[in-house]
């Protein structure tokens, strides 16, 4: 319960071109299959997003899967 918490719940609004979905993520139980990217492919949309929004003083959030870019792999 949140009445034993001082303060406000806020949520942020995100976007999927920051969500590590797109690149990452082969289901095929949802047809969804992306073909298998490395580490450093899949994760440059994010560092150039990140340092566009850095530079305009904007706030970037990402999402992170665990069993995505979680993975030891990645």
């Amino acid at each position: 319960m949140l009445n034993s918490i001082a303060g406000s719940l806020v949520e942020l609004p995100v976007h999927w071109g920051t969500d590590d979905w797109p690149p990452f993520a082969q289901y095929d139980e949802i047809g969804y299959m992306m073909p298998a990217a490395g580490p450093s492919r899949g994760l440059e949309g994010f560092w150039e997003g990140f340092e566009a929004q850095f530079e305009a003083g904007g706030l970037w959030l990402a999402i992170w899967h665990p069993f995505l870019t979680g993975r030891l792999a990645r």
